[in-house]
């Protein structure tokens, strides 16, 4: 008998975790080395785990509903989303030469890290700035 957990879900799964839209408290453990493995759990029952699923795939999607996963099939990402995520980037005249390589030891830190990366590259990183900041009420 298997015991199901926040971590069990099918193999043609991809996940996707989204700590921008997390506490500071969360976002600042998801940087810390050690910790940042006991802040998954929790994300994912807060409702910031994403599992993609790809189409024509048979799962089981009210349990995995129940421990906290979102679950998103035969979707696209709008472009804004993938614009931020940094898989998709607009031309800009801004583009810069002069960029370190991005530099983290956390999986959501270097996630970060690449997006950075690539919008400084671009030229478009006040523009993704200005999309990322929480909203302030």
């Amino acid at each position: 008998m298997e015991i199901v957990g926040w971590n069990s879900f099918p193999e043609e799964c991809a996940v996707e975790i989204d700590f921008d839209d997390a506490p500071l408290w969360m976002r600042l453990t998801a940087h810390t080395i050690f910790f940042e493995r006991f802040v998954y759990p929790r994300a994912v029952k807060m409702g910031l785990g994403t599992l993609w699923i790809e189409s024509g795939s048979i799962i089981e999607s009210e349990l995995l509903i129940r421990n906290g996963w979102k679950i998103r099939s035969n979707e696209s990402k709008t472009d804004l989303e993938k614009f931020l995520e940094g898989s998709l980037s607009f031309l800009s005249a801004n583009e810069s030469k002069r960029i370190h390589k991005p530099l983290a030891v956390t999986k959501w830190g270097r996630k970060k890290a690449w997006q950075r990366y690539v919008h400084k590259h671009n030229g478009t990183f006040a523009f993704y700035q200005q999309k990322t900041l929480p909203e302030v009420h």
